[in-house]
């Protein structure tokens, strides 16, 4: 057992349970509803119900700010080849933290760090916080085997025939020796000289292909402490999400058996009870989806596609009974949260990211949420707009039903009849309905104005519109467009602050404290150096390439 005498291992699993039940209950209870509500107006959707034959048209005003930010954030984030770069005071520390700022962006360049890092942004803009996980993993590399084998000094043995070969050889090209009356006189045996003795072949160190990634996990699949205000600071941390078992068994390969609580085998998570489909987890899921996930757990065939909850937290709890919190890397399967492996671990490998900084809040108010009230009354308006025009352009008609053939009557074709028995005045009138678009227009534009300020994305931020500069000085014109993207400018810091910077420190630390053996990296000028992960430490300071000034870098 991984778990010290100490404390009992039931202890420790009811303590992880109440951990886990508690921040899902504050998760779902407080922040799932909000960050839903975020989501559904990223999507398009609003809380006004549509009218039967009235328009049903919907102003997507949080996507289009959202999409308009991330057009400047992967223009200020990806200007250059260097993304972060770490840096230190001590002199001695400069080759290390040149070595970790290639290696950190090799990673990210490499293994999607530009995709991990615009869905994190676009979670944060419209879910409230976007979670990047940082996963390392590692197989050994088999060289093919020679067909020579050392000896216990290193040479190489060969084969029967090629030592009598080479026997005949070196019989032919050495003289042969004159007999032993006129061989010379030999030296005293302290003026020989003593044989030297092979120096044994140093053991060459196993070589590892390194396997980086970079995911981005869903909003609702994160759950942290209900005391917590960032992922430093947290007591436990972690993504939650239902899982097939064949993916739970092909995830878990390569942990440590040593701390291994119980077998990653078909028939112990076959015997957990299946995901609960109607939690909230699961309901927002289908929300953002638009569609619900069926899974095929009836049949009894598919025992591997059975789908079972799967939890991966990163905690700080006594193991050893010593009255000092560990971190502890856990993994837990089923409704109750049962361990399947526990082992130490230095670092938490999750970035959060976040576009607002709101104190002591770990997620703070969302673009999409500030946006909602807006959604709704440009909706509410350009509906009525739209009626009135659609009503301008197709009155409609009083009918004597008496007099006037109904079929007729239906029909809209230009230039088709409608028959009547009777008096046109009696028979039918249109109602004409008065055009008042005129005087709505302003009112929708006064409403995109006051969004356009709530946001901050502007025409201005989004490239200069004619109309609003002319007859307009320069300095006038340069102070409007930065005055627009401030707004985008201050995000953009935020999400380096919070989430670029926790991304590339997580990258190293990662490779310090998991990888095996040493690793390869392509320097500037085309060559390959070899280089230690182990031998670094993370008291560096991380600098993030944001391009400040008008967003146009």
């Amino acid at each position: 057992m991984a778990f010290d005498s100490r404390r009992d291992a039931t202890d420790v699993q009811s303590a992880v349970r109440i951990y886990c039940e508690n921040a899902v209950g504050w998760i779902e209870g407080h922040i799932s509803e909000s960050r839903s509500l975020g989501e559904a107006y990223y999507e398009g959707l609003t809380r006004l119900a549509p009218t039967p034959g009235r328009s049903k048209v919907t102003v997507t005003v949080a996507r289009d700010a959202v999409k308009a930010v991330l057009t400047s954030i992967g223009r200020v984030f990806t200007q250059t080849d260097t993304i972060a770069e770490f840096a230190s005071d001590d002199e001695f520390d400069q080759a290390v933290c040149k070595e970790m700022t290639m290696y950190a962006n090799n990673v990210f360049h490499k293994y999607g760090g530009y995709v991990a890092l615009m869905e994190a942004a676009t979670d944060a803009l419209k879910s409230r916080a976007g979670i990047v996980m940082v996963r390392l993993a590692q197989k050994e590399v088999k060289l093919p085997k020679i067909k020579l084998e050392e000896n216990d000094y290193g040479t190489d043995e060969k084969t029967e025939d090629e030592v009598q070969g080479g026997e005949a050889e070196f019989a032919q090209e050495q003289p042969q020796q004159p007999p032993q009356d006129q061989q010379q006189p030999q030296k005293p045996p302290q003026d020989q000289q003593q044989p030297q003795k092979p120096q044994r072949k140093p053991k060459e160190e196993p070589l590892y292909r390194n396997s980086w990634t970079l995911e981005c996990a869903p909003p609702e699949t994160f759950i942290l402490d209900e005391k917590a205000t960032c992922i430093e600071n947290s007591h436990m941390c972690g993504i939650r999400r239902p899982m097939k078992i064949s993916d739970i068994i092909a995830c878990t390969k390569g942990l440590d058996d040593e701390y291994i609580e119980q077998e990653f085998s078909l028939e112990n998570l076959y015997s957990l009870p299946p995901g609960d489909d109607s939690s909230q987890l699961q309901n927002e899921t289908n929300r953002r989806r638009r569609f619900d996930v069926l899974e095929y757990d009836q049949n009894p065939s598919e025992r591997a596609s059975k789908t079972v909850l799967f939890t991966e937290i990163w905690i700080r709890i006594d193991i050893d009974g010593d009255g000092e919190a560990e971190l502890r890397h856990m993994i837990l399967c089923g409704p109750l949260y049962e361990i399947y492996y526990n082992a130490p671990i230095q670092c938490v490998p999750v970035a959060m990211f976040k576009a607002d900084l709101q104190p002591h809040v770990p997620f703070p108010i969302s673009m999409a949420e500030d946006l909602v009230q807006d959604q709704d009354g440009q909706t509410s308006i350009l509906r009525s707009i739209i009626d009135n025009v659609a009503l301008v352009n197709a009155p409609r008609t009083l009918i004597n039903d008496g007099i006037t053939n109904l079929d007729d009557a239906k029909r809209t074709e230009i230039g088709s009849l409608i028959r009547v028995n009777g008096p046109l005045d009696q028979a039918m009138r249109e109602l004409t309905t008065e055009f008042a678009a005129g005087q709505t227009l302003p009112v929708l534009e006064y409403m995109r104005t006051v969004s356009e300020s709530r946001s901050g994305v502007t025409k201005l931020s989004q490239g200069i519109d004619p109309n609003a500069l002319q007859a307009t000085s320069r300095i006038a014109a340069n102070a409007a467009v930065q005055g627009g993207d401030s707004r985008i400018e201050l995000i953009c810091r935020n999400l380096a602050e919070t989430g670029v910077k926790a991304l590339f420190v997580a990258i190293i630390r990662v490779a310090m404290y998991e990888m095996k053996g040493n690793t390869s990296l392509r320097m500037p000028d085309g060559q390959f150096k070899q280089i230690s992960p182990g031998m670094w430490h993370d008291q560096v300071a991380v600098n993030v390439t944001v391009g400040m000034g008008n967003g146009k870098i």
